[in-house]
């Protein structure tokens, strides 16, 4: 059925597998009365509500597939359904080979129809994903044979499939090439080596596909990608991508908006010609190893002026009856009510009008059944146990609901409410001092430790056995003689004592009895002593073997002659505290051709200074020394005085680096001549190489000043290319700093 929509101009004929036609659908899904016929189509099924709960929706659909209630079928054409296809990773696959191939069968259109003009295609799409351009060529063939490109391979290494390619459709134009890294999609980054060809494999899962249009149509309003190198919209051109994290993605079309279309990469005139009837398929190979991806659609869109218009077409739908909400021009919503207290029947009365006015129309009786909740309460003491309700045995309250289905699948349901009174039994631990006694408990008197039980009776009917067991705890006087150092009480409970005499305090014992503990305590004298100075801060205080060169006060602890604990308190002004002798030398590290160091005087504070130098002395704030050759490293010596004649020292050590490294950039492994790659290098003491593909695979790792490459991993030949590199080393005038340098290295064959 030509269902008449807004875009009256354009049909989509949708596939990845051989469509089955809907013609046959009867019989395969309930319906109700028998097919009816609206010239040229076909009520396949018609499948509505005749029985609701209370408080429940129903969505009755017109359309075309077994999914809708009511199905109306076309004579005479075919749809497809879109399906994920994995693309592996440039290896042939069972019995698809190296080819992605998915055919759509048209059989909608005049015997002998052909595409006349690009302007029949109105376009073609993909949606995919797929981590590399590059590797991919995306062709379209028609059931005569005649081909078009729309996706030329671009990549410059090979596979096993590298074959299939056609060696028209290689290569992309010099200087116009996005990269060939370049994702599709939103692509899983990842591939597993090892199980090239299972999509249930780690690493082979699938990314999301974005849509991409291929277009030379003219007619409909399409807006053409462009960039920067040139306007023609091919999708491999300069300036069509998009950033997603750190990943680049050629940029989507957008098939509704009509913008971002893409020129195919080869004309859809080599189409004109083709018969419209029969199998139409699309082509994806690929021709580089190192990753994979996923086709989940795609789409032929055509002129609809070329699908035959003879045939009466369904123009409209209409469901009234009670709590009907139209969704969209062929989908209805029917709501029940949301309380009943019986079964309650109505009519819905469903029509379908064609434009050649035989209209269907179909009355079906709905009826809808309530959902009923019965309130039981009750009560019980615990020795009438267990009750007994709905089957199940109750021990104990509860408030439950058992949930049931009517005969026509409502819920239903019993909430069950049971207060269970139990039968207590109390024992009580009770303890007393011995000076509270007597003790009263319910009418019963305690002069001793004892225990008694009682039996009371609650409204409810239960019994209460109530049970005391009675403690006497004693109270306590205890007497104690101690000497102590003035500057650490004695601390008894929460009081602290720190003074000579008898002292008295008053505790309460872990069994809550007041005790009496009497102290006879003798307390011992500690001493404080202060001392004041000032010195230079490179001088230092000197106090019981630590040296102080800040200003501050500083403590130290000791033990005085009657062993109590006693300190020493120092106040100590230190002069000089902000000055501070620097040097800035220009350079650090020199060479046997630039010897020369300018020294500069950088102090903070200071009025003077002198510079030690191999034993000569310099007053000068700057000045400029050479350095001798045939030393390997120079200390300098710059002393700073302030006003109070305070001094501070800086050291700076100039060295000599001989060192030298040389990177070469390429060689060639085949020839008698530059056939490996090795640094050159003077003063190196240790160097260590890494070498990595493209794909930052690790190729070759070297140790030693003598290492060199010979174009090889794991003894067997690398593919020509560029390899980059990873180079640590240390030198003989810095051994302790590890310098690093990277590179490209083109290996030649």
């Amino acid at each position: 059925m030509k269902k008449r929509l807004a875009h009256k101009g354009l049909i989509k004929l949708i596939g990845l597998i051989k469509p089955m036609k809907l013609m046959g659908l009867m019989g395969l899904v309930g319906f109700m009365g028998h097919s009816q016929d609206v010239q040229g189509q076909t009520v396949v099924s018609f499948n509505v509500p005749t029985s609701m709960c209370a408080g429940s929706t129903r969505t009755v659909t017109f359309g075309y597939t077994r999914t809708h209630n009511v199905v109306i079928g076309e004579e005479g054409s075919t749809l497809g359904h879109s399906e994920r296809i994995f693309l592996p990773d440039g290896v042939p696959c069972g019995a698809m080979g190296c080819s992605y191939r998915s055919p759509v069968t048209f059989t909608a259109f005049e015997p002998g129809a052909t595409i006349t003009s690009v302007e029949d295609i109105k376009y073609l799409r993909v949606n995919m994903e797929h981590s590399w351009i590059g590797d991919l060529y995306i062709g379209v063939t028609c059931p005569n044979g005649q081909k078009a490109s729309l996706l030329k391979y671009g990549g410059n290494g090979s596979s096993n499939c590298l074959s299939t390619i056609p060696a028209s459709h290689r290569g992309w134009a010099s200087g116009e090439n996005v990269t060939v890294g370049t994702f599709l999609g939103a692509a899983h980054d990842g591939e597993n080596s090892s199980y090239q060809c299972d999509s249930n494999a780690l690493d082979n899962e699938p990314g999301v596909g974005w849509n991409y249009c291929w277009s030379n149509n003219t007619t409909s309003n399409y807006s053409y990608a462009h960039s920067s190198a040139s306007d023609d919209g091919i999708i491999y051109r300069y300036g069509h991508t998009v950033s997603s994290g750190s990943e680049a993605i050629i940029d989507s079309s957008n098939v509704a908006a009509k913008t971002n279309f893409y020129h195919p990469d080869q004309n859809f005139s080599s189409l004109i010609g083709c018969p419209l009837n029969g199998d139409w398929y699309i082509e994806v190979l690929d021709g580089w190893s190192g990753d994979n991806g996923y086709i989940f659609e795609w789409e032929l869109s055509l002129d609809a002026e070329l699908i035959p218009q003879d045939t009466c077409i369904a123009d409209s739908f209409l469901v009234t009856g009670y709590g009907v909400t139209m969704v969209n021009d062929s989908t209805f919503i029917i709501s029940a009510p949301q309380n009943l207290t019986h079964d309650t029947t109505v009519y819905y009365h469903y029509h379908i009008s064609s434009s050649c006015g035989n209209d269907i129309d179909s009355t079906v009786a709905l009826t809808f059944h309530p959902n009923y909740i019965n309130e039981t309460v009750a009560e019980a003491v615990e020795n009438d146990l267990p009750v007994v309700f709905g089957g199940i045995n109750f021990y104990s309250s509860t408030d439950t609901s058992f949930l049931r289905t009517s005969i026509y699948g409502c819920d239903s349901g019993i909430h069950y409410t049971l207060t269970v009174y139990p039968n207590h039994r109390y024992w009580y631990t009770r303890a007393v001092c011995d000076n509270e006694l007597p003790f009263e408990w319910y009418g019963y008197t305690f002069t001793r430790p004892d225990t008694v039980t009682l039996t009371l009776h609650d409204i409810h009917g239960a019994d209460s056995v109530l049970m005391l067991e009675l403690m006497v705890n004693p109270s306590y006087f205890v007497h104690i003689d101690t000497t102590i150092c003035d500057n650490h009480p004695f601390v008894v409970g929460t009081t602290s004592l720190n003074e000579t005499g008898i002292h008295t305090v008053t505790l309460t014992t872990s069994e809550q009895c007041d005790s009496v503990i009497e102290v006879s305590m003798t307390a011992l004298p500690h001493h404080e002593i202060l001392l004041y100075d000032t010195v230079c801060k490179v001088d230092g205080y000197t106090l019981n073997d630590t040296t102080y060169n800040q200003t501050g006060t500083y403590q130290f602890p000791y033990t005085n002659s009657w062993g109590c604990d006693s300190i020493i308190t120092l106040h100590l002004l230190v002069l000089g505290e902000d000055l501070k002798a620097e040097i800035k030398a220009i350079p650090l590290l020199v060479t046997p051709l630039q010897p020369d160091v300018r020294f500069y005087d950088c102090s903070h504070l200071n009025v003077s200074r002198r510079w030690i130098i191999n034993d000569n002395y310099y007053s000068d704030q700057n000045f400029t020394y050479t350095y001798p050759v045939d030393a390997d490293s120079l200390p300098v010596r710059l002393i700073a005085y302030d006003t109070e004649g305070c001094t501070d020292t800086a050291i700076v050590t100039i060295l000599i680096d001989r060192s030298t490294m040389f990177t070469p950039n390429v060689f060639t492994p085949n020839e008698s001549t530059n056939n490996t790659w090795q640094p050159g290098m003077n003063d190196i003491l240790t160097m260590e190489i890494w070498i990595y593909s493209r794909n930052g695979q690790l190729v070759s790792h070297l140790e030693g000043i003598d290492a060199k490459w010979d174009g090889t991993k794991d003894g067997k030949p690398c593919p020509q290319g560029a390899y980059v590199y990873t180079l640590m080393y240390r030198s003989v005038a810095m051994p302790e700093k590890q310098q690093k340098t990277k590179g490209t290295i083109l290996l030649l064959r």
